[in-house]
C-alpha cells in the first residue's frame, strides 16, 4: 500500500503532458485523459475534506493510509461511471461524428470499448 500511495501522490504533484485534448468542442464529452485527471482531482479533494494532507504523507499511520486507499477507490467508482456514459454517449454518434470527437481530442480514431477498457 505505501508504494501505491507515493505512486498517487506523485501523481497529483506532477504535471502532465496528454497528447490528447481535455474535451471535444462539438459534441461537449470528455476525453479521457480529462477523466483520469478528474479521478485524480477527486481523491485529492476527498483526502483534503477528510483531513489528509498528502504533504505529510511520511508521517502518516497506518489507518491514515487506508483511509487514502478508501477515498482513492471511491475516485475510482466515480472514474469508472463517467467512463461507462462516455461510453454509451460515443455509441450514440454516428460514424462520423465519432470520427470528428476522436480528432477533436487529438487521438486516432478507436473502438470506444478497447479505448475506454482501463
Amino acid at each position: 500500500m505505501r508504494k501505491f500511495i507515493i505512486v498517487l501522490i506523485c501523481l497529483c504533484f506532477s504535471s502532465f503532458a496528454f497528447a490528447d485534448k481535455w474535451k471535444s468542442e462539438t459534441t461537449n464529452f470528455e476525453s479521457k485523459a480529462q477523466l483520469k485527471q478528474h479521478r485524480i482531482h477527486k481523491w485529492q479533494g476527498l483526502c483534503k475534506q477528510n483531513g489528509l494532507d498528502l504533504r505529510t504523507y511520511p508521517i502518516w499511520t497506518d489507518v491514515e493510509k487506508a483511509k487514502a486507499q478508501q477515498l482513492w477507490n471511491d475516485s475510482i467508482s466515480d472514474y469508472n461511471e463517467r467512463k461507462t456514459k462516455l461510453k454509451q454517449d460515443l455509441k450514440k454518434l454516428s460514424k462520423e461524428a465519432k470520427a470528428k470527437y476522436f480528432q477533436e481530442i487529438g487521438i486516432d480514431e478507436q473502438n470506444e470499448d478497447a479505448w475506454l477498457e482501463d
